[in-house]
């Protein structure tokens, strides 16, 4: 598949971490982000500068973000940036209230400067694969015979791009193509653990390597949101980032968005990988409203098992995770389901 992201992939991990107590009459900043026409902007990077240091976050599909645990007064400093715009600031005084700001950004009418970008894309023995789509935010190329692409794209900015083959799970790295024009991806693409056929009116449980995936009885729906009947052909893999081959196959960098807004480091107890498309190859995805059960095997390497962890996805254009649900651990059968 060639040009924009038209393969839905829904990944999800699970984390530890240790989050700090919010203290009382803390402020908080949200609001959205829009082009002039009204339409969200989402991607786009917003910080917030304070007497005692800064956090960053990014806009979701749509448009909106937030800041929490913030000081409960002074002054602080808005900047938001997004490739293609022109970049704003704005200061705000905080109060230890809930505060609005909404950005409207014009869109940038100079003609970005490209940069080379290279790599070569190889499986996990090491031999490169041919014919592998590799792409970002409108920018796409195919590998050649020898595993190697190179990707024209703008220079100062980080990037997500992404890599998928047919039978292989997608793999995602973030990249920053700096000023000198010049940078190298290279990226490994893991088999896809089992491929299973089912009807779209039954659901089905898809299991590999301890873990499973549950869909529901008509719950998958074509990529535009209108009813499907048929096939559903689903490619489902599970990896744990203990081993060589789940820390090549982790997409992204070991970063999450938290649902408060903040970005958080990730320990991962595993991913699943799972891509929906009908028999002739057509991207299809979950329904609006419903849900899948992801259930994990606990990591032997991990020692730590919280009664609870946070479920995350992978977004493949942001280029981070983002907190998305709740996995309860088992005692009886060692595993997390959420």
């Amino acid at each position: 598949m060639r040009g924009i992201i038209l393969k839905l992939i829904l990944l999800a991990t699970l984390v530890f971490f240790t989050g700090c107590e919010e203290e009382a009459n803390q402020s908080t900043i949200k609001g959205t982000i829009s082009e002039t026409t009204g339409t969200a902007i989402s991607g786009a990077e917003v910080v917030v500068y304070y007497a005692d240091g800064n956090k960053t976050t990014h806009s979701d599909a749509s448009g909106a973000y937030s800041f929490s645990e913030l000081p409960s007064e002074g002054d602080v400093s808005l900047s938001v940036s997004k490739s293609g715009y022109v970049s704003v600031q704005q200061d705000v005084l905080l109060d230890g209230s809930e505060i609005v700001v909404d950005f409207t950004l014009q869109e940038d009418i100079v003609s970005p400067v490209l940069g080379e970008l290279s790599g070569v894309i190889r499986n996990v023995a090491g031999e490169p694969l041919e014919g592998v789509h590799v792409f970002t935010q409108g920018y796409d190329t195919v590998t050649n015979a020898a595993g190697e692409y190179v990707l024209y794209i703008p220079t100062g900015e980080t990037f997500s791009v992404s890599a998928e083959l047919a039978d292989y799970a997608q793999n995602s790295r973030n990249v920053v193509m700096e000023e000198d024009g010049v940078a190298q991806l290279d990226m490994v693409l893991v088999v896809v653990d089992k491929v299973m056929v089912f009807d779209v009116n039954t659901g089905a449980t898809i299991s590999t390597k301890g873990a499973s995936v549950e869909l529901g009885a008509s719950s998958i729906v074509n990529q535009d949101g209108s009813a499907f009947t048929g096939n559903v052909v689903a490619r489902v893999s599970f990896n744990q980032v203990t081993s060589s081959i789940g820390r090549e196959a982790f997409p992204g960098d070991y970063i999450g968005l938290q649902t408060n807004g903040d970005e958080t480091v990730l320990q991962s107890y595993g991913f699943i990988d799972v891509t929906l498309e009908d028999e002739n190859g057509n991207t299809l995805r979950l329904a609006d409203g419903a849900t899948a059960r992801l259930t994990y095997p606990m990591d032997s390497n991990i020692e730590t098992t919280p009664a609870t962890i946070p479920l995350w996805y992978y977004d493949i254009e942001l280029g981070i995770w983002v907190e998305d649900g709740v996995a309860v651990y088992d005692a009886g059968t060692n595993t997390y389901s959420g």
